[in-house]
């Protein structure tokens, strides 16, 4: 992949005291050649860039809290002293389903900004993951330049970035800390309280003249808690409108029970047919133990059985609850 410009002026104010120790040494001991001493030299040229590999999910906050990255979020740079700068950004936040990893690479005077994306073969799962990415960057020039990421599930406005020397023999490692999902568990201590953090999508019409239904005829909860007070579970297979772009929920959490009240957006429309849905939720800051779990839904009937289940998740984090539904929408 070929950049359109090169690396050069234009940096962060926030800038590590060892690249400003060695940028100073090297301008001391070498010259400059331009008469204005304030100018860093620019790493000029024409690179091209690729990803080298990237691991797998490392830390899948869904299912385990071994392993977690500890807050951390870094990037370890190498230059070979001629043209090949190598950069290894540790643990970048991506959907836990990226598809094949893919980045935006912005080139200015000085600089290189990289936006790590997923791929167009994303499955989209309700979670984050951490992994490790490693760029390679050709026909990059020695001198100094500000390197920084463009982080999508990052809003905290700490940017991980260092102005570093490509010059032979120098290498290091950048850090910054981050507190938040899926790096850290974020603030301690609080109420747990949950959200709708996504859903799929009308994924079987079902028409009240062609009957047509799921083949499973059920509505189930799965779940998992990653025993640090995050708990993500999918409600597959709930039911809404047709014409609804938007569904809604809520979740109370009281006394042991965490309730979801699922519900429809009035101006959304309705049409002669429902839909089945998977809704994905996470509840957070939530305590292990023993805890019931119950769903208020919108197309429930009278005689459909209603999803109420009680789970220890110290003893069982991760399980599926179903129940069968014989009357439309899911069965006949």
């Amino acid at each position: 992949m070929k950049s359109k410009h090169g690396c050069g002026t234009g940096f962060s104010i926030a800038v590590s005291i060892l690249s400003i120790v060695l940028i100073t040494a090297v301008l001391t001991a070498t010259g400059c050649q331009n008469n204005d001493r304030s100018v860093i030299p620019v790493v000029s040229g024409d690179p091209s860039w690729s990803i080298v590999s990237f691991s797998s999910c490392k830390v899948f906050a869904g299912i385990t809290a071994a392993g977690r990255a500890g807050g951390r979020d870094c990037f370890a740079y190498s230059y070979d002293g001629d043209s090949t700068l190598s950069i290894t950004h540790i643990n970048a936040a991506l959907n836990c389903a990226p598809g094949t990893i893919t980045a935006d690479i912005e080139f200015s005077e000085n600089s290189i900004t990289i936006g790590e994306r997923e791929g167009d073969d994303a499955q989209w799962a309700h979670c984050l993951c951490l992994y490790d990415i490693e760029f390679e960057f050709t026909g990059v020039e020695p001198g100094a330049c500000m390197i920084a990421f463009d982080e999508k599930y990052d809003d905290s406005g700490v940017i991980l970035e260092a102005l570093v020397l490509l010059e032979p023999g120098l290498s290091d490692t950048i850090c910054v800390e981050r507190t938040a999902y899926p790096w850290a568990m974020g603030e301690e201590g609080g109420d747990p309280y949950g959200e709708l953090s996504g859903d799929s999508g009308c994924k079987a019409r079902t028409s009240f003249l062609e009957k047509e239904t799921d083949p499973s005829g059920s509505s189930c909860i799965s779940y998992v808690y990653d025993g640090n007070g995050l708990l993500f579970f999918d409600h597959v297979n709930a039911g809404f409108n047709c014409c609804q772009d938007m569904v809604y929920a809520s979740i109370s959490i009281d006394d042991g029970t965490i309730t979801v009240s699922e519900g429809e957006d009035p101006e959304g429309g309705l049409c002669d047919c429902l839909c089945l849905f998977d809704l994905h939720f996470i509840v957070r800051n939530l305590e292990p133990g023993t805890w019931t779990i119950k769903f208020l839904e919108p197309y429930v009937g009278e005689g459909d059985e209603a999803i109420e289940f009680t789970v220890d998740l110290l003893i069982a984090p991760s399980g599926e609850h179903c129940v069968t539904r014989t009357r439309y929408p899911w069965g006949l």
